[in-house]
């Protein structure tokens, strides 16, 4: 189940979200910024689901001003914000799959953001027993596509359960 608070697992799959961020067509400086705070911290997600409600709030360990976003499932929602729509829809079958669609305009692309959250058995993704500390981990799956530039990326993390 997804409830719980989840550590990001810096031994498998990717440690930063480099590739989305240069996807995305955020500056360089930006980017090394992020990396730099991903290298010293832990980065955590928190997710909370009730029949009605998910509350997800993702956060570095060591920052206490992170404040989580609530959301009704299944959600839909257009913005307008600064003259850019966003468009966010999300899906959840309340227990171990959350799906995340959205629809972003910035200054610097329009792209379309598909974000997955899975429970995954960690017997099938074929890690070292050392990775393996437990029988379950969440796959982060997040798909980006620039429709400015043409690029795509998909960015694949793993999280450990800290609390159940």
């Amino acid at each position: 189940m997804l409830n719980g608070l989840w550590i990001l697992d810096k031994r498998v799959g990717a440690q930063s979200m480099h590739g989305f961020f240069e996807t995305m067509s955020i500056p360089d400086e930006l980017i090394q910024n992020h990396l730099e705070v991903d290298k010293k911290f832990d980065t955590m997600l928190e997710i909370r689901m009730t029949s009605t409600e998910l509350k997800m709030k993702s956060y570095y360990l060591q920052d206490v001003d992170n404040k989580p976003y609530e959301l009704l499932v299944p959600f839909e929602k257009e913005v307008l914000e600064n003259d850019n729509t966003k468009r966010t829809f999300i899906t959840c079958d309340r227990k171990n799959r959350i799906v995340m669609k959205k629809s972003i305009c910035t200054l610097t692309c329009c792209a379309e953001v598909c974000d997955t959250k899975e429970i995954v058995l960690t017997k099938t993704l074929n890690l070292p027993e050392d990775v393996c500390e437990g029988p379950e981990m969440m796959r982060h799956s997040i798909k980006v596509k620039n429709f400015k530039t043409g690029k795509e990326n998909t960015t694949i993390r793993y999280f450990l359960p800290l609390e159940k």
